[in-house]
């Protein structure tokens, strides 16, 4: 009985460092952008879309933006998300005007990218994400 007690022990032990271990492995990027599937049409042309962003506290944004194309980049336009470094994934409204023509309702392809300085003000190292989907134009 006693020897199994301590088998118990010491499985339960193993456990719950692998699972600090994977926790640790799976821990949140440092930079992370997601793409919403779902965009609306505005006024002009323009098309809204939800992109949900997030980075580190200490760091610095350097760069960061979204491009929607549609019909084969025939209608194309790219704008800056005004990405704020707090450590919490927030969720940014971005409006993307056409070059040239308009979108329309259907499918469109997006692409974000953020940029950020991990060390500033010397900025040795820098962080990135990005995503890219088809999303729908409603």
């Amino acid at each position: 009985v006693w020897m199994r007690t301590q088998m118990r022990l010491v499985l339960v032990l193993v456990a719950a460092l692998g699972l600090a271990w994977t926790g640790q492995a799976t821990a949140q990027a440092a930079v992370a952008v997601a793409i919403q599937p779902v965009a609306k049409l505005v006024g002009d042309g323009a098309v809204r879309v939800i992109v949900v962003a997030s980075c580190d506290s200490d760091h610095q944004v350097l760069e960061a933006h979204l491009s929607v194309s549609q019909d084969d980049q025939a209608i194309s336009g790219m704008t800056g998300i005004p990405v704020r470094c707090d450590g919490r994934a927030r969720r940014y409204r971005v409006t993307v005007s056409p070059l040239d023509g308009a979108f329309h309702a259907g499918d469109a392809f997006a692409s974000a990218f953020v940029l950020t300085c991990a060390d500033p003000p010397t900025c040795g190292t820098t962080e990135q994400g990005q995503d890219a989907r088809t999303i729908t134009v409603r």
